[in-house]
């Protein structure tokens, strides 16, 4: 309901070129107490057409847009389902592949949040119960750990919030690394786990823990244009992404001088999922106006866009044999599995800087 009244009102202004819609039935209210159909009333008062004629002409218009978007982003990629589709509107996300098995985050409606395993015959196994905010799943294979963090609320303060670094192990254990500080995406490798912290005047660092006992080795100030977001390791180079006045970026940690560089220059955009490919590092942004998948060579700047799917996609992660991508993508049912072979994928090289305008948007800030 609540997307829906966004809808109508958003598109009654933009199709009748009228702000005032919600303050004329408003001051309609406070003129006649108990008028329930004010909104009815200052709607027919504009347009001279019954609310039921307006909602019919709103919506037309709303459908030719989105069908214009998408006949824009087409072709499409062909993808079929990892399993079978729910009985109750279910999702999944944090996707992670882990030798032959597919680990997952899955809550519903009416369940909890749970970690799950689904191996090689495409069978669905529980590992433990999860939190509902946490960071996605990453996987240390020189460990053998999946980490992730969780955003713990405060017992008392409503307002108040503090995060755990956690993992679990080949026995199935959940552990805690740290939770004394606001430490968030940690990713290991090589025996150290970089992690991004926000500190309570306002800025963020990157700090580089042992992954033995948790202690902070090194740590890396952002400068106070920057909001760090998320780390990964590409051999021994730190890649992040951050949030700045322009939006969303991607930079490079120079450890031996303790600064920041950027390697992809921020745009009004999300990035998301950042990971590593190979050589590569992959994300997800929202350029096109739904989420696809991207790689970005770190090297020339050179990007790439992987997939093209009609109500976008997230948590992409390839299988051990570089055959599949793996994702989840939105549908009635909820956000369900599916997958590519990579030889279908898009594969077409991209300008960041070029990105969807959305005509509402655009109108209605004019």
């Amino acid at each position: 309901y609540y997307a829906l009244g966004y809808m109508t009102i958003g598109g009654f202004r933009y199709v009748y070129d009228y702000p005032l819609l919600v303050s004329d039935a408003l001051h309609h209210s406070a003129a006649h107490p108990g008028a329930l159909g004010c909104i009815f009333d200052a709607s027919k008062k504009v347009t001279g057409k019954k609310w039921e004629d307006m909602w019919q002409e709103v919506s037309r218009s709303m459908f030719d847009l989105w069908k214009a978007d998408a006949e824009l982003r087409a072709p499409y990629i062909p993808y079929e389902r990892v399993l079978p589709e729910t009985s109750r509107y279910t999702d999944y996300s944090g996707n992670l592949v882990v030798g032959t098995d597919l680990y997952a985050v899955k809550q519903g409606h009416v369940d909890t949040p749970v970690l799950v395993r689904i191996d090689s015959s495409g069978v669905e196994h529980r590992v433990c119960s999860f939190a509902y905010r946490t960071s996605g799943l990453r996987y240390d294979a020189d460990a053998g750990r999946i980490w992730w963090s969780e955003s713990i609320p405060d017992e008392r303060w409503s307002l108040k919030s503090g995060s755990a670094v956690r993992f679990i192990d080949g026995d199935g254990k959940t552990r805690t690394v740290r939770r004394d500080q606001l430490l968030y995406n940690p990713v290991s490798s090589g025996g150290n786990t970089a992690v991004v912290r926000y500190h309570t005047d306002g800025h963020s660092s990157l700090e580089i823990l042992d992954g033995a006992d948790g202690k902070t080795l090194t740590s890396i100030e952002a400068p106070d244009s920057l909001q760090l977001v998320e780390a990964e390791w590409l051999g021994d180079h730190i890649y992040m992404t951050a949030v700045s006045e322009n939006g969303y970026g991607i930079y490079e940690a120079d450890l031996d001088n303790n600064s920041i560089r950027q390697t992809l220059g921020p745009q009004p955009v999300m990035i998301k999922d950042l990971r590593t490919h190979g050589n590569e590092l992959t994300f997800v942004s929202d350029r096109t106006g739904v989420n696809e998948f991207y790689h970005l060579n770190p090297a020339n700047g050179e990007l790439t866009q992987k997939t093209s799917i009609r109500h976008g996609g997230e948590s992409f992660c390839y299988s051990p044999d570089g055959e599949y991508l793996y994702y989840t993508s939105p549908t009635m049912k909820g956000k369900l599995l599916f997958r590519t072979r990579t030889e279908d994928l898009f594969d077409k090289e991209t300008d960041f800087s070029t990105y969807h305008r959305y005509a509402i948007a655009e109108e209605l800030t004019r």
